[in-house]
């Protein structure tokens, strides 16, 4: 059966969707890096003499380029527009701090902690960003860090030692990436999953609505085999439904259309295929059914909802249905003429005072 691309409806709210979920997070985990920042520079002010004003320079100005992003985060509106924002102010902040902690004896503690807390807030919100345009931002993050130790001229032991960490954090990030294409795959599936049930389903009735009624039939008729046949319509009509919607309202009405529904498929096999035609109607295909079990199981179907009642703020409310029925003993049926005949047949049964079967074999 043709469905929609479902493509037009997942990306248009998939970036939103995520991102009214994972800024709370993000947001106070920026907070706590801008706080970090500040901490640092302020300690190294009186721990490191020589070098604490530009410590405190570097980590203030890295500190604001993370409230940067506090700020836009929460007001941009797309994933290429999140990503740049994100990656060029985050990452000339990790510039920063690494340019300043290449120059320190305790270089490796804190640029593994920076380099690996940038990678902690991507982790977390890989779902919003565009991993094509992240992994070459990274790798454009990586020359530029390698080089501000070239130019300090660090020993080769730790060039190897740096180059171990930032391997280690790329592999963390294709571990992102993984992370994201399932959550994608996952969504995709859950989304696709609900759209496909309700272009199938009667959200009321749980039963196929008529489009999808009418693609499984006509799917099943093109490929007939002659052991298929006989082939049975029903169609189930219930008597005098605008007068109880209008006596006692629509919820009395979806309650009894709901109790026909149980009740219909109380007596159908799994091979039938049950489907909501119109308002009151139900029509039910039967492959490899006789007419006269067909009769049979309709007039038990009419025989138990004459039985059932309906209770209704606490009233009662009693019903009954109209039944058609047509057989087919050959192929090549249409299934227009099918469902032509089978109204017929109904019409007839009103007619001739409602609440009964009507049947006719071809």
């Amino acid at each position: 059966m043709p469905y929609a691309d479902l493509d037009q409806f997942e990306h248009p709210d998939y970036f939103n969707f995520h991102k009214q979920r994972l800024l709370p997070v993000f947001q106070p985990l920026l907070m706590f890096g801008a706080a970090i920042n500040i901490i640092f520079g302020i300690s190294f002010l009186f721990t490191h003499p020589d070098t604490g004003n530009i410590a405190l320079f570097c980590m203030s100005l890295g500190a604001l380029l993370i409230l940067g992003i506090h700020y836009f985060v929460g007001r941009i509106e797309t994933e290429k527009a999140f990503t740049g924002t994100v990656l060029s102010l985050g990452s000339a902040s990790l510039i920063l701090t690494t340019y300043f902690f290449v120059i320190t004896d305790d270089r490796f503690v804190f640029v593994s902690f920076a380099v690996f807390y940038f990678l902690f807030g991507l982790f977390i919100i890989a779902p919003l960003v565009n991993f094509r345009l992240t992994i070459l931002s990274f790798l454009l993050v990586d020359c530029i860090v390698f080089s501000a130790f070239f130019s300090v001229g660090v020993a080769p032991l730790d060039f190897v030692i740096t180059f171990l960490m930032y391997l280690s954090g790329m592999f963390v990030f294709v571990g992102i990436g993984i992370f994201k294409v399932r959550q994608n795959a996952e969504l995709s599936y859950r989304l696709s999953t609900d759209l496909f049930k309700r272009s199938v389903k009667d959200d009321l009735t749980q039963v196929l609505n008529r489009g999808a009624w009418h693609d499984v039939i006509k799917n099943q008729l093109n490929g007939l085999d002659k052991r298929a046949l006989p082939l049975t319509l029903m169609l189930i009509d219930i008597d005098y439904f605008k007068d109880i919607n209008d006596s006692y309202g629509h919820i009395a009405g979806d309650k009894i259309l709901i109790r026909v529904v149980e009740l219909l498929n109380q007596h159908l096999r799994k091979k039938d295929c049950l489907g909501r035609l119109s308002g009151d109607q139900f029509i039910v295909f039967m492959p490899m059914l006789p007419l006269a079990v067909a009769e049979t199981i309709a007039e038990r179907v009419r025989s138990q909802v004459q039985l059932t009642s309906v209770s209704h703020l606490g009233r009662p409310i009693h019903i009954t249905c109209s039944i058609g029925l047509t057989s087919y003993q050959r192929p090549g049926t249409d299934l227009a003429r099918l469902i032509q005949e089978v109204d017929t047949e109904l019409c007839a049964a009103k007619r001739a005072g409602r609440n009964r079967v009507f049947a006719v074999e071809y």
